[in-house]
């Protein structure tokens, strides 16, 4: 098994930078860098390396594939796409529309904005319904004798305020 491998490596540094047309200096960064790692062996203080012109096994590339994968492209989104300005979004909700006329029966197309009416009209009430339910307050009617005397009233975190007599 040895001698197979002796006869395998059997290239110095300089030989193998020779054959593949590159300086010396330039396979060691490599062998340092760990490029050429199944490329060499160390045999008395020395490195042999194989021959670079004989067919290797199966090298797999690390880089990915060769060629330029297909571009994928987001189809259907059209409600939360990311448009660049308003009119692309307008352009596109129009063809969504007519679409939408093709597909729907024409009388039930005539009743869609009838329908949008109903909708609001409801969505007003419910609002209606929800501000009378609040507590208003008394704005420009009579007051009582407790609320006439609240503009007396000073809140402070320091309890009483003691005026303290000042001659003049």
């Amino acid at each position: 098994m040895k001698k197979k491998l002796d006869k395998e490596y059997y290239l110095t540094r300089g030989e193998y930078a020779k054959k593949i047309n590159k300086s010396k200096g330039s396979v060691i960064q490599s062998m340092r860098r760990g490029g050429l790692t199944n490329e060499y062996i160390i045999r008395d203080n020395c490195y042999y390396f194989r021959d670079p012109s004989k067919k290797r096994e199966n090298k797999v590339s690390v880089y990915g594939p060769i060629y330029t994968p297909k571009k994928t492209y987001n189809r259907g989104n059209h409600l939360k796409a990311n448009y660049p300005n308003h009119a692309f979004q307008q352009h596109n909700e129009l063809k969504m529309l007519a679409a939408l006329q093709r597909k729907v029966d024409p009388k039930k197309a005539a009743k869609i904005p009838r329908a949008i009416e109903l909708i609001e009209q409801q969505d007003r009430e419910q609002k209606q319904k929800s501000i009378l339910q609040k507590p208003t307050k008394n704005y420009g009617g009579m007051m009582s004798r407790s609320e006439l005397n609240r503009e007396k009233f000073n809140p402070t975190n320091r309890g009483r305020i003691n005026i303290k007599k000042t001659y003049y």
